[in-house]
């Protein structure tokens, strides 16, 4: 591209040697086809003459030619050095809509790099005449133009334009602008997108100057048909036909160079009977590569979200989504605004190649006060995310920045937007409280998982007296500071006055021991606490080890339980003394359904009956007199353990109570209360104890 200073600068350079001239005017052309004058040369600055038995075939019908108004009318408008004049017309892109009327036809691409430009004027110049052309990407038709340095796509200075044939009369050209090694990309609709049809046009601008006291200027062309311009394909004319113009005006803008006013003319239509009067539009014919790739930094055309240079104008952009051809430069960073639901977590890779300029992306809040995650790698992509750990949605800015010490100026890259759960939750998903905590089984519990979303876990244990506990957990310290607290499985569960120990180390491992000394069964909520999780990182592996230290059992179980809601079968187990003396005997029950009521019986006998009365357990005790211990009738509560001290002078038996004697063996077993499917009650193994 040949961008130079301001074209008004430029136009008042131009208007030098033209002091004098009046007010732009139409001016008649004899009938007759214009004479292509030859080529100039963008690259050299040299204008070619043609040879007379050559004619361009720009403005033919040729597959190259994505604009086209060359209709000839043997009018010209004489600017020489008074006006700048600016005209518009309309290149479709894909998104273009495609109706008969008003004429509007859909492009084969977003973007085309201009390589071939047709310009037409009149003059009766005896000397050479000088153009200036320069092309805007977007203009809104008889406004004054942007004409800042640096916006235009194209503003080149023409040079070496033949001057009249005949001394005195005027002599009509085409003429071609050959942009070999300065093509450029021309955005289609504008900006790449058909957005209404108002703002989809691009404008060019005219500059014109000769011999003081002739007349120069560009070539006015018409409409030819009631409904044209008319068009197919990416030539928007009907091949072989006259050109057209699409979304050109029948009004062009104009400013006085000699005293700055500005006019909008309007030639009120084209009568296509008489041809009369001209249509107001200016000959120019845009030749493209078509197999040239426009998009992105090879043509210099940005992306469709622009204009989203900072964080506080962040465009939205979905989640999940995968996003291709946008483009970011040193100067011109791109930021996206995006939703991330409640629970769920970010995860944006920008897909490039490093070899062309390295990109970084930036992840901060909403505010763009807080900066979340950041990739500043040198690899061919980087990847940010972040995890939404509240219960509502939020919103954050990504940022796309070239690095500015690198070696590149412009990146292309496609932006790939993935939600994801914070991690997959363990098979005991639902423990996040300390009301659902789930009992822990004795032995190794592994692949657990606490994420940002639910950052604890509870499990409920149960103590008879004097048994301890032991307690340790594994955990990976890089992902997570996990700890592990006791509390007592009461109304005071997870709170400070309801704590009873806890283990806070920082490394892989923590741990509890713990005694039951209160003389009665105990349960308890284990609760697995996340004290922070590390840097990028919203999810924490762990292994449980959980082993129960008996305290004295007494006697030998025998017939195993079947299982009951709890999951595993009821075990029953004595405590305290076997010595009659003592009469300290303790019957114990553990591994039970919560809030399960229940008693213990015994026995001198054994037997073996299962499903006994419809229950889902076995009856293992029996084959002569049953006693049923009544008077201590139990209960869970939320626990799963029970106990029932026994009186050994008045042991139940079907006649009444009768005093254990020292040598005698008993056997005992437990019935609950146990609401399953197609059962109502389950029993605990069997217990055999002999007194001394």
């Amino acid at each position: 591209m040949l961008k130079t200073a301001s074209l008004l600068i430029g136009a008042l350079a131009l208007s030098q040697g033209a002091a004098g001239q009046s007010t732009a005017q139409l001016h008649r052309t004899p009938a007759r086809a214009p004479i292509h004058a030859g080529t100039f040369h963008a690259a050299s600055g040299q204008f070619i003459p043609a040879d007379p038995t050559q004619q361009s075939t720009m403005g033919t019908g040729a597959s190259g030619d994505v604009y086209s108004n060359n209709y000839y009318t043997a009018v010209f408008l004489d600017i020489n050095g008074t006006s700048l004049v600016v005209d518009e017309g309309r290149i479709p892109s894909t998104s273009s809509p495609v109706s008969a009327s008003p004429v509007s036809i859909a492009g084969t691409a977003d973007s085309y790099r201009i390589n071939n430009i047709q310009l037409g004027y009149a003059t009766d110049s005896a000397g050479d005449g000088n153009a200036r052309l320069t092309i805007l990407a977007e203009y809104d038709s008889c406004t004054i133009p942007d004409l800042t340095p640096g916006t235009p796509l194209l503003d080149v200075t023409i040079s070496g334009l033949p001057g009249t044939i005949t001394p005195g009369q005027v002599t009509p050209y085409t003429f071609d602008v050959d942009m070999t090694g300065f093509e450029f990309c021309m955005p289609a609709d504008g900006d790449g997108k058909y957005d209404d049809g108002e703002v989809d046009r691009f404008g060019f601008g005219l500059l014109m100057s000769a011999d003081a006291g002739s007349m120069i200027g560009p070539l006015i062309g018409a409409r030819p048909g009631s409904l044209a311009p008319t068009g197919d394909g990416t030539i928007f004319q009907n091949p072989g036909s006259a050109g057209s113009g699409l979304g050109t005006l029948d009004q062009w803008f104009e400013l006085s160079l000699t005293g700055g006013g500005t006019n909008c003319f309007n030639e009120g239509g084209y009568n296509p009977a008489t041809g009369n009067p001209a249509f107001g539009s200016f000959w120019l014919v845009l030749g493209s590569d078509l197999g040239f790739d426009c998009s992105g930094c090879a043509g210099r055309i940005d992306d469709a979200f622009e204009d989203n240079d900072d964080c506080t104008s962040a465009v939205p952009l979905a989640a999940p989504s995968v996003n291709s051809g946008l483009v970011a430069t040193k100067t011109d960073e791109d930021w996206y605004a995006i939703d991330i639901p409640a629970g769920m977590t970010l995860t944006a890779n920008a897909l490039f190649s490093n070899a062309q300029a390295d990109l970084d992306l930036f992840l901060v809040s909403d505010d763009c006060t807080v900066l979340y995650d950041s990739s500043e790698t040198v690899s061919d992509s980087e990847t940010v995310s972040y995890a939404n750990c509240t219960s509502s949605p939020i919103t954050v800015h990504l940022g796309v920045q070239v690095y500015f010490y690198g070696y590149g100026e412009c990146r292309d890259y496609d932006l790939d937007l993935a939600l994801s759960l914070p991690c997959p939750d363990d098979p005991l998903a639902g423990n996040d409280s300390c009301a659902t905590a789930f009992p822990l089984s004795t032995g190794q519990t592994i692949n657990l998982v606490v994420n940002c979303i639910a950052p604890s876990d509870y499990f409920r244990l149960s103590l008879i007296p004097g048994e301890t506990l032991n307690v340790s957990m594994a955990l990976d310290p890089t992902e997570a500071d996990l700890d592990l607290l006791l509390f007592a499985d009461n109304a005071d569960c997870d709170d400070l006055a309801g704590f009873i120990d806890g283990s806070f180390n920082a490394g892989a491992t923590e741990s509890i021991v713990y005694t039951n000394q209160s003389g009665l069964p105990q349960t308890y909520v284990l609760r697995v606490n996340t004290f922070t999780f590390q840097p990028g990182e919203t999810c924490a592996n762990y292994v449980l080890n959980y082993s129960i230290g008996a305290s004295t059992e007494l006697g030998s179980n025998f017939c195993s339980a079947a299982p009951n809601s709890s999951g595993v079968g009821a075990h029953i187990f004595g405590t305290g003394s076997d010595l009659v003396a003592d009469n300290a005997f303790t019957l114990n029950a553990e591994y039970l359904p919560n809030n399960s009521s229940g008693y213990f019986f015994v026995s001198q006998g054994s037997t073996f009956v299962p499903n006994i009365g419809a229950s889902a357990g076995n009856l293992c005790i029996g084959g002569g007199p049953v006693g049923r211990f009544l008077a201590n009738v139990v209960n869970t509560g939320s626990g799963t353990s029970v106990s029932a001290p026994t009186d050994l002078t008045m042991w139940p038996q079907p006649t009444g109570v009768v005093a254990v004697v020292a040598g005698e063996s008993y056997n005992f077993q437990y019935w609950f209360r146990d609401v399953t499917s197609g059962s109502v009650s389950n029993f605990s193994d069997a217990l055999s104890v002999t007194f001394e």
